[in-house]
């Protein structure tokens, strides 16, 4: 059930295993095929005694922390600030270098980031795709508009065919439920009225949870899939990759479709 709270949009989920947070910052950028020129990533380094240093695709949070990826070509601990537990050396840092399938070469030493290398925090619009109603956002029973009822509006969207997802807006100085169907707007709305007198926004998604869900299933542990995770206000599945090409974007929309999955790249190609 795709259910998100109007704060923070959902994130990819990450690889197997408890505690794991995402190693890089993925972009949406998309490689030409032929492209050879150099990439840049802010990202996590670590070098342990079973392996020299690797790009981190994900960290688990132990200490020291593990984590795996590709190897990379030219690393120098010498001049750069790390951690050091057991054997095993970490850090944050910018790199730069060329890809050659397999690994990263860097070609120009890697530095500490600063907070301009740091993508801004992106300020996502949960705000309800529909008007504001003629009389502005009031439901018809809000004495039926309280928390224990978004949940069972929630589970009662989803047996309703063609639905996509559902999140709430508090902009608007009240709760404003929004759920998505591919489906009938007007079935979708009505059994959201059976258990949710609050303000309601029913609006129209490309993709339903079921397809979302079963791309998600069907490309998970694929090689060069580092994430993946539905998007409910946009109605996509997010998959983020080492290195996003137009090429795999075009075999992933003729294999599921297109607009079902959208790319992001770990690394950004910069020339």
């Amino acid at each position: 059930m795709l259910v998100l709270a109007g704060c923070a949009r959902s994130d990819p989920v990450s690889p197997a295993g408890a505690d794991v947070e995402e190693a890089g910052t993925p972009v949406s950028s998309l490689a030409p095929a032929d492209y050879e020129g150099r990439y840049r990533v802010v990202a996590t380094v670590l070098e342990s005694p079973g392996h020299g240093p690797q790009l981190c695709n994900a960290v688990a949070q132990s200490y020291p922390p593990q984590c795996g990826g590709p190897d990379i070509i030219g690393w120098d601990w010498t001049r750069l600030g790390a951690e050091s537990a057991s054997g095993t050396t970490w850090g944050d840092y910018v790199l730069t270098g060329t890809w050659d399938g397999a690994a990263l070469t860097l070609t120009e030493p890697p530095r500490v980031p600063t907070d301009a290398d740091r993508p801004a925090d992106v300020d996502y619009d949960f705000s309800s795709p529909c008007d504001p109603p003629a009389g502005g956002w009031v439901g018809p029973d809000p004495a039926r508009a309280g928390d224990e009822r978004i949940g069972q509006a929630a589970t009662a969207a989803v047996t309703v065919p063609g639905y996509g997802g559902l999140w709430i807006d508090t902009a608007p100085g009240v709760t404003v439920l929004n759920v998505t169907t591919t489906g009938d707007r007007t079935a979708m709305e009505t059994a959201m009225r059976d258990v949710w007198g609050g303000a309601l926004c029913v609006s129209d998604t490309p993709n339903d949870e079921a397809t979302l869900l079963a791309a998600q299933r069907a490309i998970s542990g694929r090689d060069g899939v580092l994430s993946s995770g539905p998007d409910v206000v946009t109605g996509r599945l997010q998959v983020q990759v080492l290195i996003a090409t137009g090429t795999l974007q075009s075999a992933l929309d003729d294999e599921f479709g297109a607009g079902v999955i959208v790319l992001q790249s770990m690394l950004t190609p910069i020339d």
